[in-house]
């Protein structure tokens, strides 16, 4: 009797359909050049122990083109 209960007070699955639609161009998020660059960026994997450092690299290299634009 108690498989029936169990059976019966199980939710049905709110799953859809296992086909995935693509998404168009225009769909694709963020229009090219609207970001905090830009431009378009590109992800990268860096391991957990260098993000520190690449972090601080990025922020030397940002502050140094900024006081260049600042001069020139």
């Amino acid at each position: 009797m108690s498989k029936k209960i169990a059976k019966k007070n199980r939710k049905k699955s709110t799953r859809k359909s296992s086909k995935k639609s693509t998404p168009t161009e225009s769909q694709k998020g963020r229009p090219v050049g609207t970001g905090k660059y830009g431009c378009t960026t590109s992800a990268i994997r860096v391991p957990v122990h260098l993000i520190s450092e690449v972090q601080g690299y990025i922020v030397k290299k940002l502050k140094h083109a900024a006081r260049s634009r600042k001069k020139g």
